[in-house]
């Protein structure tokens, strides 16, 4: 390790150190922002009318954001993993749908 109490390939500290984490760290920036806004509109500071446009622009975002989840994926890569690995993707998408389907159904929300 180096004097300043790093890896001596510069990767990071050592010992007791390495296992500490952030506040940053462990704490993703969206989530902050999630409950700040959320305590905003709880409160009655944000204007109806800004409510259903970023509901919307909300919705879309999504969206967009599980399709590049979906472009991300190397089909090719999940196929190499092998059977075993590809049959348990499937049926983990298979429940993750029909758990979905119920409880949009089950709710009335559709």
């Amino acid at each position: 390790s180096s004097a300043t109490g790093g890896r001596a390939d510069g990767a990071g500290p050592v010992g007791s150190e390495a296992g500490r984490l952030s506040f940053g760290q462990l704490v993703p920036w969206f989530i902050l922002g999630f409950l700040g806004l959320a305590g905003l509109r709880s409160l009655g500071l944000v204007p109806d009318g800004l409510v259903h446009p970023t509901a919307v622009a909300a919705n879309r975002l999504t969206i967009l954001s599980m399709a590049a989840l979906g472009l991300g994926v190397d089909v090719r890569a999940v196929a190499r993993a092998g059977g075993r690995v590809t049959a348990a993707v499937a049926l983990s998408l298979l429940v993750l749908c029909g758990t979905s389907l119920a409880l949009i159904f089950g709710l009335g929300i559709a």
